[in-house]
């Protein structure tokens, strides 16, 4: 897979068309994260990034229809393929932005290349999760596989990591949506290996300290709305450092969860 010779060329800028299958398409996928995966990414330039990027642009430009929108998908089959591919693309994508988590590549990056990947990859992240609950929806099949289960899991905890640039409620609508899709049938959740259900666990832990921050934040801020209304002649005080605190919170939880 490492070796790109066996493989269909890519549609290129004024290129002919190409239209890959899914097998074909997740062939690319793996060829180019094993490409880039070698490369070590916190210390890379912009421009190695931008040439994952413009790689992955052009895997996108050459699927099949079907696997570009599901308005073109004539077929279940063709539907399942278009979300698969859709989770495991973007898993990818997000596998190989996560280096940017690190100081070290964003001091080398500077804020508004870190910022521009920082997108990409929490916008990789929702996206493979949301192709899971599409999945789901569908067929068990999505539950029954492991890759699917790992991607999916492994991309929500992320998310509740990460600090979140913007669209924070979205991202919590979307974890809500993702647990509430495992955790429907219960035969479903017996069939996890022992690691992904510790990861659902842990998961739903993060959850509900989530809500529970996000609740004590909007009480502080009432409390502050009402205190600077009835002593406007006073200098109020920013709430600072509640970020930090929860995500040693979340770490903590999480850590607890997979060692149980």
């Amino acid at each position: 897979m490492d070796i790109g010779t066996d493989l269909p060329d890519l549609e290129r800028s004024g290129g002919s068309t190409v239209a890959l299958s899914y097998r074909q398409s997740m062939n690319w996928m793996c060829h180019l994260l094993l490409r880039y995966q070698s490369v070590h990414l916190d210390t890379a330039s912009m421009e190695r990034y931008l040439d994952v990027f413009q790689e992955f642009n052009a895997l996108e430009r050459s699927l099949a229809p079907h696997l570009k929108d599901t308005c073109h998908c004539c077929s279940i089959q063709e539907i399942q393929e278009h979300h698969s591919f859709e989770l495991h693309r973007n898993c990818a994508i997000s596998t190989l932005c996560r280096p940017i988590l690190s100081s070290r590549a964003r001091q080398a990056m500077g804020n508004k290349g870190s910022s521009m990947i920082l997108d990409k990859f929490q916008d990789a992240l929702k996206r493979s999760v949301c192709a899971l609950i599409l999945l789901r929806s569908m067929s068990s099949h999505a539950t029954r596989s492991w890759a699917f289960v790992h991607n999916g899991l492994s991309s929500a905890l992320l998310l509740s990591f990460t600090k979140h640039l913007k669209d924070t409620e979205d991202t919590r609508q979307i974890q809500t949506q993702l647990i509430q899709s495992l955790t429907e049938r219960n035969e479903d959740v017996g069939q996890f290996s022992i690691a992904h259900r510790k990861a659902l666990k842990a998961l739903q832990a993060l959850q509900k300290l989530t809500e529970e921050d996000v609740a004590k934040e909007s009480a502080i801020n009432e409390a502050q709305t009402q205190r600077s209304t009835s002593h406007r002649g006073e200098t109020s005080i920013p709430n600072e450092g509640l970020s930090g605190v929860q995500d040693l919170r979340l770490v903590s939880t999480w850590l607890t969860c997979w060692s149980e």
